[in-house]
């Protein structure tokens, strides 16, 4: 799956945007400010129907301007070309695929799978089990079309379980321990058969990028050798204490250890961009693996802290893999093209972007 046309209106300083991307790599160069991530954040749109800088797509309208527009042509593996559309303005949402509007951005989503790296990243490794739950949930709507409806049955369960913890009566909490048991193991038996499939990938493609080994573990939530619902049961007074659930698949975790010690502890800033280069290409390997579809790659201020060669080693990994792949950087002279076919280049002024040579 290729993006072959991508045309950006009133997305922050991008007024007006329409370029024939590279089914490639696409590098857009300039200056900090200039519109380089408002157009990954146009991509991310067209792709999720959401920004990945906001949770308020209004903050991404331009000024003065009564709403945003992200359109694209995608050249499926079949051939096929589909166009699809996000309009945003202020309090109205509209998607359309093939002049069909769609009322889920899952459809759009399923459509064009979108990964991305950033230099806030790190948080992979730095910040809160929920990222990295969401970072496995996100791959796994890919890979597994059952995935997202068990997933919304048991958040919705679970919302509806929190509700009655802070009643009088706790007659009805034996039914909804049953259903949230049942559809949390569900959940958990998806992500433990995923990470059963990505691990080994994973440990094989960062053998190439660190010298240490990283372990790569999965915390389910719970004590699985016990089922949910004989633990939601055991711990009901202190369920009815805090006012929620303290356990089940919603407080899982992902762990990156070094012999035992968190990764964060141990590699520099630098190397532990290379772990999160190694997890992204993994990820894409399982989408590619289960569904035959290539994933777009959007990788936003690439060069920073990583050394040339393995920056090199990075982007030969990436072509290898045939995604078409847009980045970032204030200067190409970092960027290794050369394993790149019908590389593109785009220099990105003040809103303006112009198409240049490689």
């Amino acid at each position: 799956m290729k993006l072959r046309r991508l045309e950006i209106q009133n997305l922050r300083v991008l007024r007006t945007l329409a370029i024939n991307p590279s089914p490639t790599l696409n590098l857009f160069v300039g200056p900090n400010g200039s519109g380089k991530t408002s157009l990954l954040e146009g991509i991310h749109v067209l792709g999720l129907g959401r920004s990945f800088r906001t949770r308020h797509i209004n903050e991404a309208v331009a000024k003065d301007s009564k709403g945003l527009v992200a359109f694209g042509e995608l050249t499926l593996q079949d051939g096929r070309t589909v166009c699809i559309g996000v309009e945003r303005q202020r309090g109205v949402s509209r998607i359309r695929i093939d002049g069909q509007d769609v009322h889920t951005t899952s459809e759009l989503a399923r459509m064009m799978p979108l990964f991305m790296l950033t230099p806030h990243s790190q948080w992979l490794l730095a910040e809160g089990a929920q990222q990295r739950r969401k970072l496995i949930d996100w791959t796994l709507f890919h890979v597994e079309p059952a995935y997202l409806a068990v997933l919304q049955r048991y958040q919705r369960v679970l919302r509806q379980r929190n509700a009655q913890l802070k009643q009088t009566s706790t007659l009805e909490l034996p039914a909804w321990n049953r259903q949230v048991g049942q559809l949390g193991e569900a959940v958990h038996l998806f992500r433990q058969k995923y990470l059963d499939t990505l691990t080994p990938r994973f440990k094989e493609i960062l053998g190439e990028f660190l010298p240490v080994s990283v372990e790569l573990t999965y915390e389910p939530g719970w004590d699985v050798r016990k089922t949910l619902q004989e633990i939601l049961a055991a711990t009901t007074g202190d369920a009815r204490l805090r006012g929620y659930t303290p356990v089940g698949p919603h407080r899982a975790d992902l762990q990156f250890r070094v012999n035992g010690t968190p990764a964060q502890r141990v590699l520099s800033r630098g190397e532990g961009k290379l772990l999160i280069l190694g997890f992204l290409l993994a990820q894409v390997d399982c989408v590619i693996t289960s569904t035959a579809k290539v994933p777009i790659v959007l990788v936003d201020d690439f060069p920073a802290e990583l050394d040339v060669e393995s920056r090199s080693r990075f982007m030969r990994s990436l072509a290898e893999r045939k995604a078409q792949t847009f980045f970032t950087a204030l200067s190409d002279a970092a960027i290794d093209v050369s394993h790149w076919p019908a590389a593109k280049r785009f220099h990105v002024k003040r809103g303006q972007v112009k198409e240049s040579a490689v």
